[in-house]
């Protein structure tokens, strides 16, 4: 919050206003960046690929954490996500995983952005209550929590114009890779039953009951 609005500091009596750890700004559009090109590497990059190469192993639990799905919803109380859809990720294509994938991070990154955003701004709305600030405090904050919430709001449209939203996202991915697991499970099946066909046309040529088939007299 403090990059993003700034803190006015009054020293020697001189007025700054001070950023963080930065040092200098931040608009809610570049943070919005910054949170979608973390999660994409977060999800994508390091836990997708990390269950792509180990596709063999049924349990993912064993692959992918609870404190990794709490991260890739930092902003939310329940997980946005769960190892069903990353399994359902893992086992399409390397170009549909690609384009599936960054959506998903895209629509994660805008929710956990919102959610942020409205913890900043009901912080600000607190202490622009404060009774023990002077008048003129309050007044800055609540200027800054004005700017800061049509700035977010701003973001947040454009936002919401270009993404598709993550309830459908998720459900896209999850009914793919749906089909995608049915149509495993059929080739597995019908890989067994040419199988059994085999050993069985094999065990019928080669009887031996009648002394002919190998060779007896």
């Amino acid at each position: 919050m403090k990059s993003l609005v700034g803190d006015t500091v009054v020293s020697r009596g001189k007025v700054s206003v001070q950023f963080g750890p930065k040092k200098i700004p931040r608009t809610p559009r570049s943070y919005l960046k910054e949170v979608r090109n973390a999660t994409e590497r977060k999800l994508c990059q390091d836990i997708v690929q990390r269950v792509v190469r180990n596709r063999h192993t049924d349990d993912v639990s064993g692959l992918v954490t609870e404190r990794e799905l709490e991260e890739l919803s930092a902003g939310s109380e329940l997980p946005l996500l769960d190892r069903q859809t990353i399994r359902s990720l893992s086992m399409m294509s390397f170009r549909q995983r690609k384009v599936a994938c960054q959506k998903l991070a895209n629509a994660l990154s805008v929710t956990n952005f919102a959610h942020e955003m409205n913890k900043s701004l009901d912080v600000l709305t607190t202490l622009s209550q404060n009774p023990n600030l002077p008048n003129h405090r309050r007044e800055e904050i609540n200027r800054k929590r004005t700017a800061l919430k049509d700035s977010v709001e701003m973001t947040l449209e454009l936002s919401y114009q270009k993404e598709t939203p993550l309830n459908r996202v998720l459900s896209q991915i999850n009914e793919q890779g749906m089909e995608l697991q049915q149509d495993s499970t059929r080739r597995a099946v019908g890989l067994d039953a040419a199988r059994t066909n085999s050993r069985r046309t094999y065990q019928l040529f080669m009887d031996c009951s009648d002394g002919h088939m190998c060779g007896g007299k």
